[in-house]
């Protein structure tokens, strides 16, 4: 064998041909799906999200041991009556009461007296985004050609075999 044409005559370099082609989509894909994965997108800022109560105090939930991080609508954490409570307590009297003794002193509050002011930031750019494509479809190919030059020198002894005897 000297050619590409009589490999192409050969069932097993035929079926090495769909192998690689399915394998250099399959990589194409997950450069895809992590570029993707990468787009800018708003997500809420923890650290700069505060409460805001009815009397017009706020306070970070960090600090304050509280988790926000419970969903993204304010309901989901009414829905969650520990983290409701706490709030409501914070709001109310300006204190977290976490012994069982101090709930007789703070009742928890029966009327909503908060709200969740979230900030957002964005994470994630165009740049990085165009970054990872151009690199890895970069990557991929030059990973493809050492592979194929690679296979052409061990079966046909050179690295740019021709197409057809002439």
């Amino acid at each position: 064998m000297k050619t590409i044409k009589e490999l192409n005559e050969k069932l097993w370099y035929r079926a090495i041909k769909v192998l690689t082609l399915i394998f250099f989509c399959i990589v194409s894909i997950i450069i895809l799906y992590w570029a993707y994965s990468e787009r800018p997108i708003a997500k809420t800022d923890w650290e700069k999200t505060s409460i805001v109560c009815a009397n017009g105090n706020m306070y970070n939930p960090e600090k304050n041991s509280i988790s926000v991080y419970y969903g993204e609508k304010d309901q989901d954490i009414r829905n969650d009556s520990w983290r409701d409570a706490k709030i409501k307590k914070l709001c109310a009297y300006d204190i977290i009461a976490n012994n069982p003794l101090d709930e007789s002193v703070y009742k928890i509050p029966v009327d909503n007296n908060y709200a969740i002011a979230r900030q957002y930031k964005v994470v994630g750019s165009w740049e990085k985004v165009i970054n990872i494509i151009f690199w890895g479809a970069l990557v991929s190919y030059l990973v493809f050609q050492l592979v194929l030059k690679s296979f052409y020198y061990i079966v046909l002894g050179t690295l740019n075999p021709p197409k057809d005897d002439y």
